[in-house]
């Protein structure tokens, strides 16, 4: 990816397709965590097996490694909020306020600039 100029380079808009695969996976991990007897590992082909064998066998893996993934996403979030502060930091601030940030569960983290009139 060729880097751009300006604040704006540090973030850009995602894919509607990762904001749903991110979504509908956290979504899945959620459910084999905390409700695995209501997952009807039949129906869902190779992952079936796999994620029944998992909650057997790795339940407190799986349970550990999801507080972590949490714990990760939201540094994360933290960490994009402080560097766009940061970075964003230009002596024409004012026009830069109106900015909106908006950040998706899979932990990307979007600054959506309103335009500036030119100088």
């Amino acid at each position: 990816m060729a880097p751009a100029a300006g604040a704006a380079a540090y973030f850009q808009r995602g894919s509607l397709f990762w904001f749903t695969v991110i979504t509908l996976s956290f979504g899945y991990y959620t459910w084999v965590v905390f409700w695995p007897q209501s997952i009807p590992y039949q129906s869902l082909g190779p992952l079936g097996p796999f994620t029944q064998y998992l909650v057997d066998h790795h339940h407190t893996l799986l349970h550990n490694g999801y507080w972590l993934a949490w714990l990760i996403h939201v540094g994360e979030s933290l960490y994009a909020l402080v560097l766009c502060k940061v970075s964003l930091c230009l002596p024409d601030w004012s026009a830069v306020a109106g900015s909106r940030l908006t950040a998706s569960s899979a932990s990307q983290v979007h600054a959506i600039l309103l335009p500036q009139p030119p100088e």
